[in-house]
């Protein structure tokens, strides 16, 4: 992924299509991040929803984000990138994924979820979007347990 810092002119979406098929772009604002993308953890006494970085196509609420002193990137995204909705992770990788991750709730309920997730399905692997789902779900993905679902 290439990031290109921001000018003060407000660019267009038409300026903000890719030069290349193979890649499109869009818009992130943060205080929080500026350069390589880095995994940590919120302040204390915020939740986030999952992990990630988050993007948007519009313009504008980019530079909402970024308000306060924070900045508006321009991302270029490689067509080819894995999405959570096209990896496919063995259910006893994710299992022993949860089993070690730090102080994360609910695991005891995570895992038969997601066992009941591939029984349901008469499979062995489980997308990995239906992990991250379950540990939004069990609100239990916050601090160390969020760094870890990011990094795994």
């Amino acid at each position: 992924m290439r990031l290109d810092h921001l000018f003060e002119n407000e660019l267009s979406v038409e300026q903000a299509e890719s030069d290349s098929p193979r890649t499109f772009k869009m818009w992130h604002g943060s205080k929080r991040w500026d350069g390589s993308p880095e995994i940590r953890s919120p302040r204390a006494g915020r939740y986030e929803a999952g992990p990630g970085i988050y993007f948007t196509t519009n313009y504008e609420t980019a530079r909402r984000y970024a308000k306060g002193g924070g900045s508006v990137m321009l991302a270029e995204i490689d067509m080819g990138i894995k999405l959570a909705h096209d990896v496919m992770i063995p259910i006893e990788d994710a299992v022993s994924f949860v089993k070690s991750a730090p102080r994360m709730k609910h695991k005891k309920e995570i895992i038969a979820d997601l066992r009941r997730n591939g029984s349901r399905r008469d499979s062995t692997s489980i997308f990995s979007y239906v992990l991250i789902n379950l540990v939004v779900n069990y609100e239990a993905g916050s601090g160390d347990a969020g760094i870890a679902l990011a990094r795994f």
